[in-house]
């Protein structure tokens, strides 16, 4: 049965207990355990005063932000990558031998002393506790044995977390009109506001079904931030947007840093980017079926450029633009090349992935502009704009990518206005 000490005094620090370990280690005529412990003492003062994040920041080291005492959070794997660091800079004289990640993990009292430190730094920020937090507190620092005091801890800590996650998603969830939380906790059936009807076996299973809209550009950062640690560049915001999402789940992984999965999005664009496009099987639009009146459309399309190569058709009575929508997979791209053999037409393919691809705002600009200026070359051509959808409307950007997506679109809008003399498409915007 454990005792509470009477004496607030008897509630051990940090200090007093790395105070309490060296003097056992003094005891036991330990002196490699004493150098250990002094190195352990070093590290955590130089992550939570700042000095590593400046020493490595004036060194431009790429992993600076982690030492950031802003946002440190101090644990055996940061501090094994101090010591590691600290080695390195000093060279093969470094007395920074240790300790490492798994010399902290073995001794429970070292797991406590950076547990304390933590606590410790962050009581100075003066967080408001309830009556409740501060009853809970005060009976576990009473807790004499050092081990348990630091699982009962542990577990109240991931308690307090998850209750804390659920209640940030329970009030992002309020400020989407189509999720009804209040339905949803109380476990009953939300209403639906989609036309398109499910599947009948994926109505008939499900018990829940909730409409979501597609993620923000601040979900992506904040995806980034939590399993990264990195918050993304405007352009590396809009590289991940407008990436598939299968591509998104493969690539960004646990354990990767935030630059290796950018680098490894880009190569396959590029890759791809590069792999020419050709639409020389000749698959027709009579070789397909279930294209209905946009197959109707392309055939009156190539009945018109024939009259007009004859000369009985003026260009202004040729109709030049068709929007195709539908989920991935669907055959849209099928649909541009059978077109463009069926009007006997160059067909020029192009997505803002791929002009992403090239690299950042300028070479996307000149990669937009290229793409027309070849369709303009090989004319007749059908220029076919991949998952159009991923521009993005200019009324609805915000936040610090919002001037680099608007360029974008100014651009798109612009290679329109020289491709099609006769058309305005700034029209709707001025009236």
């Amino acid at each position: 049965m454990t005792q509470i000490p009477e004496n607030e005094n008897d509630i051990e620090t940090a200090d007093s207990l790395m105070e309490r370990l060296e003097a056992e280690a003094k005891r036991r005529g330990d002196p490699r355990r004493l150098v250990t412990l002094s190195r352990l003492v070093q590290a955590c003062n130089d992550l939570q005063s700042g000095a590593a994040y400046r020493q490595a920041k004036a060194a431009r080291e790429t992993f600076a932000e982690i030492y950031d005492p802003r946002y440190l959070n101090l644990r055996s794997k940061l501090v094994s990558h101090y010591v590691d660091y600290r080695r390195r800079i000093e060279g093969p004289s470094s007395e920074w031998t240790g300790p490492h990640d798994v010399t902290i993990r073995r001794h429970p009292e070292w797991m406590t002393y950076l547990r304390l430190r933590r606590d410790e730094a962050g009581s100075s920020k003066k967080k408001r506790r309830t009556e409740g937090s501060k009853r809970l507190d005060d009976m576990i620092d009473h807790i004499p044995d050092v081990f348990e005091r630091d699982q009962i801890r542990a577990a109240v800590e991931r308690g307090r977390k998850s209750r804390n996650d659920l209640n940030i998603l329970i009030e992002a969830c309020r400020k989407l009109p189509e999720i009804d939380i209040d339905l949803l906790r109380e476990g009953k059936h939300p209403k639906r506001h989609v036309e398109e009807p499910l599947p009948r076996a994926v109505a008939l299973s499900a018990d829940w079904i909730v409409d979501v809209n597609a993620p923000t550009d601040d979900h992506f950062r904040a995806a980034c931030k939590l399993f990264m640690d990195k918050l993304p560049t405007d352009e590396e915001v809009v590289l991940l947007r407008s990436s598939n999402p299968a591509d998104l789940e493969v690539t960004m992984r646990r354990g990767r840093r935030l630059a290796q999965c950018l680098t490894r999005l880009n190569d396959d664009r590029r890759l791809r980017a590069a792999t020419p496009i050709s639409n020389k099987a000749m698959i027709k639009l009579s070789d397909l079926f279930g294209y209905g009146p946009a197959a109707a459309w392309g055939r009156q399309l190539a009945a018109d450029l024939f009259q007009w190569k004859g000369g009985s058709l003026g260009w202004d009575d040729v109709d030049r633009g068709l929007l195709l929508s539908g989920p991935p997979g669907t055959g849209k791209t099928t649909y541009a090349r059978a077109l463009a053999n069926e009007c006997n037409a160059h067909l020029e393919i192009a997505s803002l992935a791929r002009w992403q691809a090239k690299g950042h705002l300028g070479d996307l600009l000149k990669a937009m502009r290229n793409s027309f200026a070849n369709a303009r070359r090989n004319a007749p051509s059908i220029l076919f704009i991949d998952e159009i959808d991923s521009i993005g409307d200019r009324d609805a950007f915000a936040g610090q990518n919002a001037q680099y997506c608007t360029e974008v679109v100014n651009a798109l809008l612009e290679c329109l206005c020289q491709a099609n003399p006769g058309i305005d498409p700034f029209a709707e915007l001025r009236n």
